[in-house]
């Protein structure tokens, strides 16, 4: 049992108990499109992913592990970023999401590896981590 003004202090928030919550908030981000865009939830989407997954050999790219749980969209969302990527890779891009989503490039990449790639994309610093797996961008593209 706590002892002097912490005695005092559970007594206090026990009638807020009721009210808060462990789990964090629902928080809509870019990584969680897949939840939001109902491209994801097509027939077609569901199809594409399978055909590119079974190419791959269920490989990541990335690490090479044998788990392949994402197809990756190599130039993403935002359009600006698609573009400059686009151009630094030497391919013509689909000039929207709606178009490159079907199109692609795709990635094929474990959970960790993807991940990783989303958070630095939501940060505005994609053409970094191309440039630290560029060998084996340009061989898959």
């Amino acid at each position: 049992m706590p002892k002097g003004r912490l005695r005092n202090m559970r007594s206090r928030l026990d009638p807020m108990g009721a009210r808060i919550s462990t789990r964090p908030p629902l928080v809509i981000t870019d990584t969680n499109r897949a939840v939001r865009d109902p491209m994801y939830q097509t027939k077609e989407w569901s199809q594409l992913r399978s055909r590119v997954i079974r190419q791959s050999s269920k490989t990541c790219l990335i690490c090479g592990v044998n788990r392949v749980t994402h197809v990756d969209h190599l130039l993403g969302h935002n359009d600006a970023i698609a573009a400059e990527a686009a151009f630094c890779l030497g391919v013509s891009p689909a000039p929207t999401w709606q178009r490159r989503f079907y199109e692609g490039p795709f990635l094929t990449m474990c959970g960790p590896c993807h991940s990783s790639k989303t958070v630095l994309e939501q940060n505005g610093r994609l053409l970094e981590w191309m440039q630290a797996h560029w060998g084996k961008l340009l061989f898959e593209i």
